[in-house]
């Protein structure tokens, strides 16, 4: 059971699987088990016939084994090959699996954590067997007691983990099912060593083999001395008076056990202040069942984590060396209120459409380089950056949160101000982008000014985009940096990889995005959108580098369409009137200026081809990124005449999703977006 979210990750089979685990009606159960508990000399080839009372609903599916119509633990998980095979009696009440490949010397541990009956009823309790392939079983044993104040503990697991279950990933070796009301327990054939208890009730096994808890289970671990940590146990003989209480694991919001890990974390430092919290699996009102916090403590120069399962509260150190040791201000907002904005702003939109989704949300600081956050393991743009400490005026604590589909690789993310609650990754103007861009630049080059600024999504009919490449040129250095911005947040910035055609920076007074996309809707755009299919606009601000006049700074905004060729409208960014008279042709009925067209089909199953113009002789690099800026493919790297040229890109072994290609020659540059839909 450690705290890791990969571990608590809820998937959409085992929502469905919730319905089945209430204990309090269903009376199906295990009739018996062979090999016995507690079976010596096992053979290595040994068969295992479990039997039910009920025929079983074989359509059933459980995540581990992965498809099986039961859901298993099986310690240790690796066997020396697969079972030989499978049969299912005709009345369906008795499974037998033949030759399980063994290990010679071993002790293994079975627990049936639940099946399914053809009346729909899951397992009353679990059931598990220990037996070993060797000659002996330890004598060893664990006794105590499991206290639910508020329910009934029939059907309890007691595990034995050979480390701590909220911090390392540790086994479960050895587990007891509580038979009654009673709540007694007692743990045979333990093996000498030290272990951690705990106890679940209402629980499924994952595909990794690993314990998962559910909304709706019931958690405690051993706490002999009752400071909220987990406690060992050292076992070499019959040791007594392990007691456990329980309780149920409750969906709450980040604020809910906040003041008790509080309160916790300041009897560890006087000083210890929350840098960090994030939870996975969360609902649409934001609560979960699982939250950690980070805090850290000056005058111990270190951090702690907790966690949060409901009202349990456990400490444990931090399995990762975290960057920050900024505080989070006091004031920030409740889970729930994030919720709500981006439950209204797509993400209610976003649950509809993909039904097995999961979201995960961070509270803290992004800092520079951090690909994945130690704490909130939201797996968002390689190299994003955001770097508060480069700039204290930049200095803001977000809520990041992010919906996703595993199997139909979807997502939709959202950076909220933490005390605010303003939308930071909004799509903006290209001005809104370019001012909170400026400060990055300047922080390169005091003399950094504007060199072209493009939208790096698709642009809307208002002029705004999710994405803006700003591209600035110093003349002390004599180079380009580059500051990608998302909404309002610059996540990335460095050397664009190329040198400028020309140093011409853009004139002062430039009229931004909205106005002049307007501009170019009434005078062609909104026509070719109207009269055509699936139209992407992108737009890009510059001199007029490859124009007849590269003295002026214009706004070139592109249409595309799958029914259709391309509509490039130029629109002067200084006067705001649209420039006529430019058919994109030399008298040679070459390319006039550098051109990258929208992929045709788009979407594409599984190949698509790009077409691309090149107004003379150059070197031409096209490559293919994946959402999360790792590179796919390169499609061109080589000298190309002048002219109009293609590529076919085949997605045959990629997974359905959003891919990125780009083009870059001679200083220009163009990034475009695609979607492989299987």
């Amino acid at each position: 059971m450690r705290p890791n979210y990969s571990f608590f990750k809820i998937c959409s089979m085992l929502l469905l699987l919730i319905g089945f685990l209430n204990y309090a009606f269903a009376q199906f159960s295990v009739v018996s088990v062979s090999p016995t508990h507690g079976s010596t000399n096992v053979d290595t080839s040994a068969n295992i016939t479990m039997i039910f009372s009920a025929p079983l609903d074989t359509t059933s599916r459980f995540p581990n084994p992965e498809g099986f119509f039961i859901n298993l633990y099986l310690y240790p998980d690796s066997l020396v090959g697969d079972p030989d095979s499978l049969t299912v009696s005709p009345d369906l009440t008795t499974v037998n699996v033949y030759g399980l490949s063994l290990i010679d010397n071993t002790t293994y541990l079975f627990v049936i954590v639940n099946a399914v009956s053809q009346s729909g009823d899951s397992l009353t309790i679990p059931d598990r067997i220990l037996f070993t392939t060797g000659n002996t079983l330890p004598s060893n044993s664990v006794s105590g007691m499991i206290s639910y104040p508020s329910g009934d503990p029939t059907g309890t697991a007691v595990f034995l983990f050979d480390e701590n279950p909220f911090a390392d990933s540790g086994s479960l070796v050895n587990a007891f099912i509580v038979p009654n009301s009673l709540g007694n327990y007692t743990i045979d054939f333990v093996e000498s060593g030290t272990y951690w208890p705990a106890a679940l009730k209402n629980f499924v096994v994952n595909e990794e083999n690993e314990v998962d808890v559910l909304p709706g289970s019931v958690l405690g671990f051993y706490d002999s001395n009752g400071d909220g940590n987990p406690d060992s146990i050292n076992i070499s003989g019959n040791v007594t008076g392990i007691d456990i209480p329980i309780t149920e694991v409750t969906p709450q919001t980040a604020r809910d056990p906040y003041p008790s890990v509080q309160s916790a974390a300041q009897m560890w430092a006087a000083d210890a202040r929350l840098i960090q919290l994030g939870a996975e699996g969360l609902d649409p009102n934001g609560n979960s069942i699982f939250w950690q916090y980070a805090f850290y403590s000056p005058s111990l120069m270190t951090y702690r984590l907790w966690t949060a399962f409901g009202n349990i509260v456990a400490s444990v150190p931090p399995d990762d060396v975290l960057t920050d040791t900024s505080a989070v201000p006091g004031n920030w907002i409740d889970s729930d209120a994030v919720f709500a904005i981006t439950e209204s702003n797509g993400g209610s939109e976003f649950r509809q459409n993909y039904p097995d989704y999961d979201v995960t949300a961070f509270l803290g600081y992004f800092s520079f380089g951090n690909k994945m956050d130690a704490i909130s393991k939201i797996s968002f743009p390689s190299d994003f950056k955001i770097d508060h400490k480069k700039n204290a005026d930049l200095m803001r604590a977000v809520w990041g949160v992010q919906y996703y589909s595993d199997t139909l690789f979807a997502n939709i993310s959202f950076f909220i101000d933490a005390v605010t609650g303003e939308i930071l990754n909004a799509p903006s103007t290209a001005q809104m982008a370019e001012q909170n861009a400026i400060d990055n630049a300047l922080q390169w080059a005091p003399d950094a000014k504007l060199w072209t600024i493009s939208s790096f999504d698709s642009l809307d009919t208002s002029g705004e985009s999710g994405f803006w490449n700003c591209i600035y040129y110093s003349a002390s250095l004599d180079s380009l940096h580059s500051v990608l911005i998302w909404g309002q947040i610059p996540i990335f910035e460095g050397n664009p990889g190329f040198l400028p055609p020309d140093t011409s920076t853009v004139q002062m007074g430039w009229i931004d995005s909205d106005a002049t996309i307007a501009e170019a809707e009434a005078n062609g755009g909104a026509a070719y959108r109207n009269n055509n299919q699936d139209v992407l606009m992108q737009g890009s601000l510059s001199r007029w580098f490859f124009g007849p006049n590269p003295q002026l700074t214009v706004w070139e905004f592109e249409y595309t369409s799958s029914s259709a060729p391309p509509l490039e409208i130029f629109v002067n960014a200084i006067t705001g009137n649209v420039i006529t008279g430019i058919d994109g042709l030399t008298q040679n009925n070459l390319p006039e200026r550098f051109l990258l067209y929208q992929n045709y089909p788009n979407p594409f199953n599984p190949e698509t081809r790009i077409e691309y113009a090149l107004p003379h002789s150059e070197r031409v690099t096209i490559k293919v990124y994946d959402l999360l800026g790792k590179e796919i493919s390169t499609l061109m790297d080589r000298n190309q005449s002048a002219g109009y040229h293609s590529v076919t890109f085949d997605g045959s072994h990629l997974a359905s999703g959003i891919y990125f290609y780009q083009i870059r020659a001679e200083g220009f540059f163009r990034t475009r977006k695609m979607l492989l839909a299987k």
